[in-house]
């Protein structure tokens, strides 16, 4: 068996449901008692039974022509099908229209009456209509063609007569026609003061055709002097196969007599069409922890109630309702929820529940304490872990202890309130788009500042370059350069001079020793004397002896030649050092005329000359990073663009959607409204955390106010991009702000009670008192149809006329289409919403436990005594009560 199969059996071994569902009802059929009847075939009993098992029909009335059906006939049908079958008779009562004028209708005029009688009494059903018969005035009277036997006394009298019979007594064929005499109908008169008297003090219900009748009938009409009555219709058949094809609904925790006759006597226990169940609801909830041990319940799709004193228990189920569905906690009372659920479950605690979600599917939901992520098991077994409550799908409304109230203080509930109203799933999509676009500013913004602070670089270099290369322009322009050249090659010059005259001094003190040091070591004596080889020796010394000669003639014509030359370079070096001290004059003139930088850069001109050699490559790298900036900067622009746009589309779904839905609240004198775009809390708390990026922030917003802080920014990019080196940069200066471009305002619910006269009379939820908070909070939470709405003690601070006159109304009319949950020590709360099913806790301390559950059906009811006991405090309290307000035996 799959997971959630085997759940769901379990659920029902352990925790059978035990509340009050719909039941089709058919009370208005015909035997072959009846004269018209058209099929009077051996199998009839058969015949019958297949269409009622058909039909599902729960409750089956057989009302024939002023007689009952065969006891025979209808102990077949109910031992053949098991189901609830209920022997009654259609009375003819003529009537004399009442205060109609004769020309209105008929003063034969007879209508319908349906008895029904309740199978376990006696006397017997026979009894009672041989007492009608003699104590109403059976009579035959003439109508058209026909002759119909009819009672004709009062329908007082006829109340009177079953007033112990515990018979249902409904008025038949309420048609919507204006031929009364021709439908049989009282339609004409429904209207009628003496038959409303009727309706309201003497039948359990009206038999109607179309709802558009039944309409009249909700309480809210003055035709009907507000009269709120059971509308059935029934197929009025005579033969099998017409049996149950026009049944009605009513609400019974089991098909009884007494639950029916209650129901029909409860007018919203009863539908005139099949009622639909929630889009969502809880199915039932498994709890095995420390203080609710092994605790298995069934909830209904529409209203239950849980009850018990305190620290029984039920405030614990409730919470760990909340955990398992994973439903908001308000942060100021997260510590003492936690600190209650590790007693509730205790380590090893763990919660399970049994959804149906708006997709259809039955999901499993199971969480622990100890790993808090959800565990969801589909129908065909598919499991999936999850971190966040909203991947659920599955809308819930879980309010513990006086948390209505704290909508007043808490921005966050109420902003929660706001999107239930107006379509979490829109909401959500336009925020994460605009989450999306403020994370992708934050990153974009880091990489444009990063590219800006490279661009800034770059310009600075080239306009350092291009000043030194202007300053040189303006030196060659007055030809300083040239004569910065001059200076320094005369300069070199006269060093020159003064260099080659030392060496020529030095030279010529040496010439001598320079050429005798020619032959350094040579004897020439070594040549001389006689010897063989004399001859050979002789001209060998020839040859020496002419070089020597020529060293000696060299050297003296070097000295010469030094001396003269000496002389010369003498009077060349004055006459150069007069020209040099002319020019040097001529430099210094031109030179005390220049600034400090000129002559900075006059000095340093051949590196400057170097380095603005560099500058047309330096210029192409920063126009390119410059165009990286104004590509990041047209991308924020956009990005900003995205963001406001989302948040103008979103505020402008939630006033369309948050304006329809207070028109709904009017009854109350309640009305709510959207307030646009507040600064978050997240503003106030990186205010103070990061103070340079609130103060860039701040210098932002002042100088490009707007609205939203991201048209602001946006016009901030805008006025950079057209003027990189003037416009409005300083949000580059801090990494900081990038915390405060990735969150964006948000708008905020106005809640507004009528406490005085006109418009003037109301007042912001913020401006009221613990009680009026209640009372303009509460209608929010009832009238929105998002998912299970589960409150703890709602009745808290609301006092009971509220409750009885506001609170239960809206939760009559509004629990078929959302389930509800409540734990109240309130018996209006509880009685007057008529749970499907009331629970009820006891604990002893150290364990809590369902003591009963069930349907507040009737007197007789299992848990009637148990909410007597808690929440009216004993049969003998509520009998004090009656007396004291003089409604005793009432």
């Amino acid at each position: 068996m799959k997971r959630v199969a085997e759940f769901e059996a379990e659920l029902q071994r352990r925790a059978k449901p035990r509340f009050a569902t719909w039941h089709a009802i058919d009370l208005h059929n015909h035997t072959p008692a009846s004269d018209d009847y058209e099929y009077r075939g051996p199998d009839m009993a058969d015949r019958l039974a297949e269409r009622i098992r058909t039909t599902n029909l729960s409750v089956v009335m057989f009302t024939d022509h002023n007689q009952l059906p065969d006891s025979a006939l209808i102990q077949q049908i109910t031992d053949k099908t098991g189901r609830l079958v209920i022997r009654g008779v259609e009375l003819n009562v003529f009537v004399d229209a009442w205060s109609k004028p004769a020309g209105k209708v008929d003063k034969s005029l007879f209508f319908h009456v349906l008895v029904g009688f309740d199978p376990c009494t006696t006397p017997s059903p026979e009894y009672w209509l041989e007492d009608i018969r003699r104590h109403c005035r059976e009579e035959k009277r003439q109508a058209g063609d026909k002759e119909l036997w009819g009672i004709c006394a009062p329908i007082d009298q006829l109340h009177n007569v079953l007033r112990d019979a515990n018979a249902i007594l409904i008025a038949a064929h309420l048609h919507s026609t204006h031929d009364a005499f021709r439908s049989r109908s009282i339609d004409d008169i429904y209207d009628d003061p003496a038959f409303l008297r009727h309706a309201k003090e003497h039948f359990t219900g009206l038999e109607v055709t179309k709802e558009s009748t039944a309409a009249f009938f909700d309480g809210k009409h003055s035709e009907t002097q507000g009269l709120h009555k059971a509308c059935i219709r029934s197929s009025d058949s005579h033969e099998p196969d017409k049996l149950g094809w026009r049944p009605s609904y009513l609400q019974m925790q089991e098909p009884t007599y007494e639950q029916l006759k209650s129901g029909l006597e409860l007018p919203f226990r009863v539908s005139l069409q099949p009622p639909s169940l929630p889009a969502t609801y809880i199915t039932g909830i498994h709890v095995h922890g420390q203080f609710l041990n092994d605790l298995w319940l069934s909830f209904s799709p529409y209203c239950n109630a849980l009850i018990g004193v305190k620290g029984s228990g039920k405030t614990s189920l409730l919470e760990s309702m909340r955990f398992v569905l994973g439903a908001d906690v308000p942060q100021t009372r997260a510590q003492a929820v936690n600190e209650h659920l590790n007693a509730i479950l205790g380590p090893g605690g763990k919660v399970t529940a049994l959804i149906k979600r708006a997709d259809g599917a039955k999901v499993l939901i199971e969480r622990s304490l100890a790993d808090k992520t959800f565990v969801l098991t589909f129908d065909d077994d598919r499991q999936e872990r999850l971190s966040r409550p909203e991947s659920l799908h599955f809308p819930a409304y879980v309010l513990g202890w006086h948390e209505i109230e704290q909508a007043a203080t808490d921005i966050n509930i109420r902003r929660l309130y706001m999107d239930t109203i107006s379509g979490k799933e829109q909401v959500r999509a336009l925020t994460e788009k605009a989450e999306a676009a403020a994370a992708a500013i934050r990153n974009d913004h880091e990489r444009a500042s990063s590219a800006y602070a490279a661009f800034r670089n770059l310009e600075q270099q080239v306009a350092r370059l291009k000043e030194l290369h202007q300053g040189l322009k303006e030196l060659t322009d007055a030809n300083l350069i040239e004569i910065r050249d001059q200076y320094q090659a005369a300069t070199e010059h006269r060093g020159a001079l003064r260099a080659t005259l030392a060496r020529f001094r030095t030279a010529r003190q040496g010439a001598k020793e320079h050429f005798g040091g020619l032959l350094s070591g040579f004897d020439r004596r070594s040549l001389e004397g006689p010897s063989p080889l004399s001859q050979t020796v002789g001209a060998a010394l020839n040859v020496v002896d002419g070089v020597l000669s020529s060293i000696d003639a060299g050297s003296s014509s070097v000295e010469a030649k030094l001396d003269e030359s000496i002389a010369i370079l003498e009077q060349q070096i004055g006459k150069a050092d007069q020209d040099f001290q002319a020019f040097s004059e001529e430099y210094s003139r031109r030179l005390s005329g220049l600034t400090r930088e000129q002559r900075e850069l006059l000095e340093s001109h051949r590196k400057v000359m170097e380095e603005t050699a560099n500058l047309p490559t330096l210029e192409r790298e920063r126009d390119k990073a410059m165009q990286e900036v104004e590509r990041h900067l047209r991308k924020l622009i956009e990005l900003c663009t995205q963001v406001t746009d989302c948040l103008d589309q979103r505020s402008a779904l939630r006033r369309e959607m948050v304006q329809k839905f207070s028109d709904q609240l009017a009854p109350f004198d309640v009305r709510i409204s959207v307030v646009g775009l507040q600064p978050p809390q997240q503003f106030q708390e990186y205010n103070q955390r990061y103070t340079h990026g609130a103060r860039l922030w701040s210098d932002l917003r002042s100088r490009h106010s707007d609205r939203l802080g991201h048209l602001s920014l946006k016009k901030g990019y805008e006025n950079l991009l057209s003027n990189l080196l003037s416009g409005y940069f300083p949000f580059f200066e801090h990494s900081e702000f990038g915390f405060f471009v990735s969150i964006f305002e948000d708008d905020d619910l106005q809640i507004e009670l009528k406490v005085g006269k006109g418009e003037q009379g109301f007042r912001g939820i913020g401006q009221l008192s613990a009680g009026q908070r209640c009372t303009g909070v509460f209608p929010v939470l009832l009238k929105q149809q998002a998912g299970p709405l589960v409150v703890d003690q709602p009745e808290d601070n609301l006092d009971n006329r509220h409750i009885a006159s506001s609170i239960s109304p809206v939760l009559l009319d509004d629990k078929r289409a959302r389930q509800v949950m409540f734990t109240s020590h309130n018996a209006n709360l509880v009685v007057l919403t008529d749970p499907e099913l009331i629970v009820t806790f006891e604990s002893d301390g150290s364990n809590g436990w369902i003591e009963e559950q069930g349907f507040l059906a009737t007197p007789q009811s299992a848990i009637t005594k148990h909410v007597v006991q808690i929440l009216d405090g004993g049969e003998r309290a509520l009998e004090l009560r009656q007396r004291k307000y003089g409604l005793a035996g009432s």
